[in-house]
Protein backbone atom coordinates (compact mmCIF):
# COMPACT_ATOMS: atom_id res chain seq x y z
CA UNK A 1 0.00 0.00 0.00
CA UNK A 2 2.97 2.41 1.09
CA UNK A 3 4.61 1.90 -2.20
CA UNK A 4 1.19 2.86 -4.75
CA UNK A 5 0.90 5.67 -2.55
CA UNK A 6 3.95 7.05 -2.94
CA UNK A 7 4.36 6.24 -6.32
CA UNK A 8 0.81 7.96 -7.05
CA UNK A 9 2.37 10.78 -5.09
CA UNK A 10 5.21 10.99 -7.63
CA UNK A 11 2.88 11.35 -10.12
CA UNK A 12 0.57 13.75 -8.73
CA UNK A 13 3.53 16.02 -8.50
CA UNK A 14 5.14 15.76 -11.44
CA UNK A 15 1.86 16.91 -12.91
CA UNK A 16 1.67 19.54 -10.48
CA UNK A 17 5.18 21.00 -11.82
CA UNK A 18 4.12 20.66 -15.58
CA UNK A 19 1.05 21.90 -15.14
CA UNK A 20 2.08 25.12 -14.52
CA UNK A 21 3.41 26.46 -17.67
CA UNK A 22 0.46 25.77 -19.83
CA UNK A 23 -2.15 27.58 -16.55
CA UNK A 24 0.22 30.87 -16.55
CA UNK A 25 -0.63 30.72 -20.65
CA UNK A 26 -4.21 30.15 -20.31
CA UNK A 27 -4.38 32.91 -17.50
CA UNK A 28 -2.64 35.50 -20.06
CA UNK A 29 -4.31 34.44 -22.57
CA UNK A 30 -7.77 35.71 -20.63
CA UNK A 31 -5.96 39.03 -19.47
CA UNK A 32 -4.77 39.76 -22.64
CA UNK A 33 -8.65 39.33 -23.98
CA UNK A 34 -9.81 41.25 -20.96
CA UNK A 35 -7.10 44.53 -21.71
CA UNK A 36 -8.74 44.13 -25.15
CA UNK A 37 -11.84 44.31 -24.43
CA UNK A 38 -10.81 46.88 -21.61
CA UNK A 39 -12.49 45.12 -18.74
CA UNK A 40 -9.46 44.22 -16.75
CA UNK A 41 -8.65 47.55 -15.76
CA UNK A 42 -12.18 49.26 -15.19
CA UNK A 43 -13.60 50.44 -12.28
CA UNK A 44 -14.97 47.90 -9.64
CA UNK A 45 -13.02 44.78 -10.90
CA UNK A 46 -11.49 43.26 -7.60
CA UNK A 47 -8.11 41.98 -7.43
CA UNK A 48 -9.46 38.75 -6.27
CA UNK A 49 -11.52 37.90 -9.55
CA UNK A 50 -7.59 37.57 -10.74
CA UNK A 51 -6.62 35.52 -8.36
CA UNK A 52 -9.38 33.39 -8.51
CA UNK A 53 -8.93 33.18 -12.59
CA UNK A 54 -5.70 32.17 -12.01
CA UNK A 55 -6.44 29.01 -9.81
CA UNK A 56 -9.22 28.07 -12.08
CA UNK A 57 -6.81 28.30 -14.89
CA UNK A 58 -4.72 25.74 -13.22
CA UNK A 59 -7.20 23.48 -11.76
CA UNK A 60 -8.33 23.26 -15.93
CA UNK A 61 -4.97 22.67 -16.75
CA UNK A 62 -3.54 20.16 -14.37
CA UNK A 63 -5.86 16.96 -14.69
CA UNK A 64 -5.34 17.79 -18.71
CA UNK A 65 -1.75 17.59 -18.23
CA UNK A 66 -2.11 14.24 -16.24
CA UNK A 67 -3.79 12.94 -18.41
CA UNK A 68 -1.99 13.63 -21.68
CA UNK A 69 1.44 12.99 -19.82
CA UNK A 70 -0.18 10.32 -18.00
CA UNK A 71 2.98 7.29 -19.73
CA UNK A 72 5.54 9.86 -18.64
CA UNK A 73 4.96 9.82 -15.41
CA UNK A 74 4.92 6.08 -15.25
CA UNK A 75 2.43 3.41 -12.94
CA UNK A 76 1.11 3.39 -9.94
CA UNK A 77 1.76 -0.66 -9.77
CA UNK A 78 4.59 -1.97 -8.30
CA UNK A 79 7.84 -3.23 -10.05
CA UNK A 80 7.47 -7.28 -10.29
CA UNK A 81 4.30 -7.03 -8.28
CA UNK A 82 3.05 -10.07 -9.99
CA UNK A 83 6.17 -11.76 -8.09
CA UNK A 84 6.55 -10.02 -4.48
CA UNK A 85 2.85 -9.44 -3.81
CA UNK A 86 2.53 -6.80 -0.92
CA UNK A 87 5.97 -7.42 1.01
CA UNK A 88 8.04 -4.53 1.49
CA UNK A 89 5.17 -2.32 0.50
CA UNK A 90 5.19 -0.38 3.63
CA UNK A 91 5.89 3.21 4.90
CA UNK A 92 8.75 2.06 6.52
CA UNK A 93 12.46 3.29 5.67
CA UNK A 94 13.22 -0.82 4.87
CA UNK A 95 10.60 -0.54 2.98
CA UNK A 96 10.95 2.89 1.21
CA UNK A 97 14.84 1.54 0.76
CA UNK A 98 13.86 -2.06 -1.30
CA UNK A 99 11.39 -0.13 -3.14
CA UNK A 100 14.12 2.03 -4.23
CA UNK A 101 16.06 -0.80 -5.35
CA UNK A 102 13.27 -2.12 -7.05
CA UNK A 103 13.26 0.94 -9.31
CA UNK A 104 17.04 1.07 -9.77
CA UNK A 105 17.27 -2.53 -10.72
CA UNK A 106 14.30 -1.65 -12.90
CA UNK A 107 16.65 0.82 -14.76
CA UNK A 108 19.29 -0.78 -15.51
CA UNK A 109 21.03 0.50 -12.05
CA UNK A 110 22.51 -2.64 -11.02
CA UNK A 111 25.12 -1.70 -8.80
CA UNK A 112 22.83 1.39 -6.69
CA UNK A 113 20.21 -1.33 -6.72
CA UNK A 114 23.09 -3.76 -4.88
CA UNK A 115 23.64 -1.01 -1.94
CA UNK A 116 19.79 -1.06 -1.74
CA UNK A 117 19.35 -4.86 -1.00
CA UNK A 118 22.09 -5.32 0.91
CA UNK A 119 21.51 -2.59 3.32
CA UNK A 120 18.21 -4.04 3.57
CA UNK A 121 19.44 -7.34 3.91
CA UNK A 122 21.72 -6.38 6.77
CA UNK A 123 20.40 -3.63 8.59
CA UNK A 124 16.88 -4.87 9.37
CA UNK A 125 15.21 -7.80 10.88
CA UNK A 126 12.92 -10.09 7.77
CA UNK A 127 10.94 -12.44 7.93
CA UNK A 128 11.02 -15.90 6.21
CA UNK A 129 9.60 -14.27 2.75
CA UNK A 130 11.03 -11.00 2.89
CA UNK A 131 13.95 -13.22 3.01
CA UNK A 132 13.25 -15.07 -0.05
CA UNK A 133 12.55 -11.50 -1.89
CA UNK A 134 15.60 -9.42 -0.82
CA UNK A 135 17.41 -12.88 -1.54
CA UNK A 136 16.18 -12.97 -5.53
CA UNK A 137 17.01 -9.21 -6.00
CA UNK A 138 20.49 -9.40 -4.42
CA UNK A 139 21.07 -12.69 -6.48
CA UNK A 140 19.76 -10.37 -9.53
CA UNK A 141 22.24 -7.92 -9.29
CA UNK A 142 25.10 -9.36 -8.56
CA UNK A 143 23.81 -11.47 -12.09
CA UNK A 144 23.70 -8.41 -13.88
CA UNK A 145 27.20 -7.46 -12.66
CA UNK A 146 28.69 -10.76 -13.98
CA UNK A 147 29.73 -12.33 -10.71
CA UNK A 148 27.06 -15.21 -10.77
CA UNK A 149 29.39 -17.07 -8.52
CA UNK A 150 27.75 -14.55 -5.74
CA UNK A 151 24.34 -14.99 -7.63
CA UNK A 152 24.05 -18.45 -7.08
CA UNK A 153 23.91 -18.40 -3.64
CA UNK A 154 22.14 -15.76 -3.21
CA UNK A 155 19.38 -18.09 -5.20
CA UNK A 156 19.85 -20.79 -3.24
CA UNK A 157 18.87 -18.48 -0.86
CA UNK A 158 15.67 -17.31 -2.23
CA UNK A 159 14.32 -20.78 -2.80
CA UNK A 160 14.61 -22.29 0.76
CA UNK A 161 13.08 -19.29 1.86
CA UNK A 162 10.03 -20.18 -0.40
CA UNK A 163 10.59 -17.77 -3.39
CA UNK A 164 9.29 -18.40 -6.79
CA UNK A 165 10.79 -21.94 -7.52
CA UNK A 166 10.72 -22.27 -11.24
CA UNK A 167 11.48 -18.56 -11.85
CA UNK A 168 14.15 -18.93 -8.85
CA UNK A 169 15.40 -22.07 -10.51
CA UNK A 170 15.53 -20.67 -14.26
CA UNK A 171 18.12 -18.44 -13.14
CA UNK A 172 20.20 -20.04 -11.06
CA UNK A 173 20.86 -22.93 -14.00
CA UNK A 174 21.96 -19.60 -15.77
CA UNK A 175 24.29 -18.61 -13.27
CA UNK A 176 25.83 -21.99 -12.82
CA UNK A 177 26.20 -22.02 -16.81
CA UNK A 178 27.75 -18.67 -16.61
CA UNK A 179 30.28 -19.85 -13.54
CA UNK A 180 31.40 -22.93 -16.09
CA UNK A 181 29.24 -25.02 -13.79
CA UNK A 182 28.00 -26.71 -16.60
CA UNK A 183 27.00 -30.23 -14.95
CA UNK A 184 24.65 -28.32 -11.96
CA UNK A 185 23.56 -26.32 -14.61
CA UNK A 186 22.11 -29.22 -17.25
CA UNK A 187 20.78 -30.97 -13.92
CA UNK A 188 18.41 -28.05 -12.83
CA UNK A 189 17.18 -27.59 -16.38
CA UNK A 190 16.37 -31.80 -17.14
CA UNK A 191 14.11 -30.89 -13.76
CA UNK A 192 12.78 -27.70 -15.03
CA UNK A 193 11.49 -30.13 -18.57
CA UNK A 194 9.48 -32.24 -16.18
CA UNK A 195 7.52 -29.39 -14.76
CA UNK A 196 4.89 -26.85 -16.43
CA UNK A 197 6.70 -23.53 -17.27
CA UNK A 198 4.31 -20.45 -18.06
CA UNK A 199 4.18 -19.42 -21.34
CA UNK A 200 6.61 -16.36 -20.36
CA UNK A 201 9.44 -18.55 -18.80
CA UNK A 202 9.26 -20.98 -21.47
CA UNK A 203 13.31 -20.61 -22.25
CA UNK A 204 14.47 -23.92 -20.85
CA UNK A 205 15.54 -25.41 -24.30
CA UNK A 206 16.83 -22.35 -25.52
CA UNK A 207 19.32 -22.13 -22.30
CA UNK A 208 19.90 -26.07 -22.86
CA UNK A 209 21.06 -25.06 -26.46
CA UNK A 210 23.03 -22.38 -24.98
CA UNK A 211 24.70 -24.36 -22.81
CA UNK A 212 25.83 -27.05 -25.52
CA UNK A 213 26.78 -24.17 -27.28
CA UNK A 214 29.56 -23.17 -24.17
CA UNK A 215 30.81 -26.65 -24.18
CA UNK A 216 31.27 -26.86 -27.50
CA UNK A 217 28.46 -29.66 -28.33
CA UNK A 218 26.88 -28.12 -31.54
CA UNK A 219 25.72 -31.45 -32.46
CA UNK A 220 23.33 -31.57 -29.02
CA UNK A 221 22.51 -27.87 -29.75
CA UNK A 222 20.65 -27.60 -32.97
CA UNK A 223 18.82 -30.62 -31.36
CA UNK A 224 17.60 -28.23 -28.43
CA UNK A 225 17.28 -24.92 -30.81
CA UNK A 226 14.77 -27.42 -33.25
CA UNK A 227 13.06 -28.21 -30.32
CA UNK A 228 12.65 -24.90 -28.95
CA UNK A 229 11.47 -23.57 -32.62
CA UNK A 230 9.10 -26.66 -32.85
CA UNK A 231 7.50 -25.39 -29.12
CA UNK A 232 8.04 -21.46 -30.50
CA UNK A 233 10.41 -20.96 -27.55
CA UNK A 234 11.76 -17.56 -27.24
CA UNK A 235 12.17 -17.41 -31.14
CA UNK A 236 14.32 -14.76 -31.88
CA UNK A 237 17.02 -16.50 -29.07
CA UNK A 238 16.63 -19.77 -30.94
CA UNK A 239 17.31 -18.71 -34.37
CA UNK A 240 20.51 -16.48 -32.61
CA UNK A 241 21.66 -19.56 -30.45
CA UNK A 242 21.02 -22.30 -34.21
CA UNK A 243 23.00 -19.82 -35.97
CA UNK A 244 25.59 -19.80 -33.59
CA UNK A 245 25.75 -23.72 -33.67
CA UNK A 246 25.74 -23.95 -37.57
CA UNK A 247 28.95 -22.22 -37.06
CA UNK A 248 30.62 -24.73 -34.97
CA UNK A 249 29.34 -26.92 -37.71
CA UNK A 250 31.60 -24.91 -40.19
CA UNK A 251 28.39 -24.30 -42.07
CA UNK A 252 29.27 -20.44 -42.23
CA UNK A 253 26.43 -20.05 -45.49
CA UNK A 254 24.00 -21.26 -43.55
CA UNK A 255 24.67 -20.13 -40.29
CA UNK A 256 24.61 -16.70 -41.85
CA UNK A 257 21.47 -17.01 -43.09
CA UNK A 258 19.45 -18.16 -39.73
CA UNK A 259 21.21 -15.17 -37.86
CA UNK A 260 19.79 -12.87 -40.54
CA UNK A 261 16.00 -14.58 -39.50
CA UNK A 262 17.36 -14.24 -35.71
CA UNK A 263 17.88 -10.27 -36.40
CA UNK A 264 14.66 -10.03 -38.78
CA UNK A 265 12.66 -11.49 -35.66
CA UNK A 266 13.39 -8.90 -33.59
CA UNK A 267 16.51 -10.65 -31.62
CA UNK A 268 17.36 -8.48 -28.41
CA UNK A 269 19.99 -5.92 -28.57
CA UNK A 270 20.65 -7.28 -32.08
CA UNK A 271 23.98 -5.22 -32.15
CA UNK A 272 25.47 -7.05 -29.42
CA UNK A 273 24.56 -10.36 -30.97
CA UNK A 274 25.77 -9.49 -34.17
CA UNK A 275 29.35 -8.47 -32.58
CA UNK A 276 29.10 -12.17 -30.98
CA UNK A 277 28.55 -14.03 -33.64
CA UNK A 278 31.07 -12.28 -35.91
CA UNK A 279 33.64 -12.94 -32.96
CA UNK A 280 32.92 -16.71 -32.98
CA UNK A 281 33.22 -16.80 -36.85
CA UNK A 282 36.80 -15.03 -36.81
CA UNK A 283 37.85 -17.55 -33.99
CA UNK A 284 36.73 -20.67 -35.81
CA UNK A 285 38.05 -19.45 -38.74
CA UNK A 286 41.70 -18.69 -36.55
CA UNK A 287 41.38 -22.63 -35.15
CA UNK A 288 40.42 -23.98 -38.60
CA UNK A 289 42.80 -22.22 -41.13
CA UNK A 290 41.87 -24.50 -43.57
CA UNK A 291 38.41 -23.24 -43.44
CA UNK A 292 37.10 -21.48 -46.50
CA UNK A 293 35.91 -17.54 -45.07
CA UNK A 294 32.96 -17.47 -47.30
CA UNK A 295 31.56 -20.67 -46.54
CA UNK A 296 33.32 -22.52 -44.02
CA UNK A 297 34.27 -26.41 -44.11
CA UNK A 298 30.88 -27.27 -46.00
CA UNK A 299 31.07 -27.03 -50.03
CA UNK A 300 27.66 -25.32 -51.23
CA UNK A 301 26.49 -27.78 -53.49
CA UNK A 302 26.78 -30.18 -50.58
CA UNK A 303 24.34 -27.39 -48.26
CA UNK A 304 20.44 -27.83 -48.70
CA UNK A 305 18.82 -24.43 -48.40
CA UNK A 306 16.87 -23.75 -44.86
CA UNK A 307 13.53 -23.23 -44.65
CA UNK A 308 12.44 -19.39 -43.71
CA UNK A 309 11.09 -18.93 -40.45
CA UNK A 310 13.52 -21.20 -38.42
CA UNK A 311 12.09 -24.55 -38.83
CA UNK A 312 14.38 -27.90 -40.01
CA UNK A 313 13.64 -30.82 -41.07
CA UNK A 314 16.51 -32.35 -39.07
CA UNK A 315 19.18 -32.70 -41.70
CA UNK A 316 21.33 -29.81 -40.15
Amino acid sequence: MGDRLRRQGRRFLAAAYDAALPAMLMYLTMLLSLILRGVAFAEGVPLRFFFAALIVCYVTAYPITLIVNDRRYGSTERVDEHLIGDVFGGFSKRDKLFCRGLELLSKAKPRLALECFRTVSKEFPLEKREKGVCAYYLGRCYHVLRCPSNAIGFYREALENGFSEILTKMFLARAYSDNGDFDESRAIYEELLKKKIPETMRYVCTDLGYLSLKQYQPETAVKWFQKALENQESYPAALGGMSVALLQQGKFRKARTMATLAVTNHMPDASSFREYFSEVEQALLAEHPDWDAAEGCVPPEQDPPIQQGGATDGSI
